[in-house]
């Protein structure tokens, strides 16, 4: 569909990471339910498809359900630190920022 976009997801939850610079830069958009999901799913996918799961440089939560932010929050310091949501969706507090 496009260059450099790749689906990480369940077959029916999603995560997409958008690469650039030859995997110096990833940027996921959504981080399923759980840190499980996304160490397994995104952390996991991003290393067979060859890329750093470290350099991920942005999480982009598409809005506010469990299975879009669910990861991000509990997947530790990596991820919020890079974390971006929109203050309208009503996350509960979960330790986001």
């Amino acid at each position: 569909m496009f260059n450099n976009v790749y689906y990480l997801g369940l077959d029916d939850i999603a995560s997409w990471a958008f690469v650039e610079k030859s995997g110096e830069e990833i940027y996921i958009l959504d981080a399923l339910n759980n840190a499980e999901e996304a160490e397994q799913y995104i952390a996991g996918g991003l290393t067979e498809l060859g890329f750093d799961p470290a350099n991920i440089k942005e999480v982009f939560i598409g809005h506010g359900h469990g299975d879009h932010y669910g990861g991000a929050v509990s997947a530790g310091d990596l991820w919020r630190r890079h974390l971006y949501k929109n203050e309208r969706l009503g996350l509960p507090r979960c330790g986001l920022p």
